[in-house]
């Protein structure tokens, strides 16, 4: 509550891990598109990345 008024947040994240087969960059690449992803597919989502 704030200011006695109910406040509604919603989450979506994307992972994705760094490997030896892939960067940082990539990783990060890959992460933002899983985001997307669950923010495309409704709210409150955790999108892995397995690959």
């Amino acid at each position: 509550m704030y200011k006695d008024e109910r406040i509604r947040i919603t989450v979506s994240c994307g992972l994705s891990q760094r490997s030896k087969e892939k960067s940082s960059k990539d990783a990060v690449e890959k992460a933002d598109k899983m985001l997307y992803a669950a923010k495309d597919s409704g709210r409150n989502k955790v999108l892995p990345d397995f690959s």
